[in-house]
């Protein structure tokens, strides 16, 4: 994602601007599950650039797309609409969609569910909620570190080898 890329170096505008392009690309060609991911993506920065109710509108728009297409409703789009709740202080919806997203497989999908449930938990002041997904994001945390460790010992593995075999042939 072009969109991406230019997020990641500070230029939002056109990072949002080609996510809108893509957008209207992607369901002239049909394809939708990917036309709803970066309707996700877009929501995901417009919410991070604290424009609430424009991030809700496209996350409502890649669930009703969804919906529509008979696809299936991610984890992380669930994720992301609890996150837009919760900026919008509407705590109901907040916590129903964090709820949801915490099916998900993907570990890091689950640790940020955590978070904002523990963020959520910590704003309203209730220690003992805080307490448990403060202990789960730190238990994925670990496990991702786990993951991230076992595969560079892997991706090591494979350099020796290369590295032996081609010794070998010189």
């Amino acid at each position: 994602y072009l969109g991406r890329a230019y997020e990641n170096i500070g230029q939002t505008d056109r990072a949002i601007d080609l996510y809108k392009q893509a957008s209207v690309f992607l369901s002239d060609i049909n394809e939708y599950k990917m036309q709803a991911s970066v309707l996700n993506d877009l929501a995901c920065i417009l919410n991070r650039n604290q424009e609430y109710k424009l991030a809700l509108f496209y996350a409502k728009e890649s669930m009703e797309l969804r919906k529509s297409k008979s696809l299936r409703i991610s984890e992380q789009l669930y994720l992301t609409l609890g996150e837009i709740y919760q900026n919008l202080s509407v705590q109901d919806s907040a916590y129903y969609y964090f709820n949801k997203a915490l099916n998900s497989d993907n570990i890091h999908t689950l640790k940020n569910t955590h978070i904002s449930l523990y963020n959520l938990c910590k704003n309203s002041n209730d220690g003992n909620c805080s307490a448990f997904f403060c202990k789960k994001a730190s238990l994925c945390r670990g496990r991702l570190k786990k993951v991230y460790i076992d595969s560079g010992v892997e991706m090591l593995n494979v350099v020796r080898i290369f590295v032996i075999t081609f010794i070998t042939q010189v």
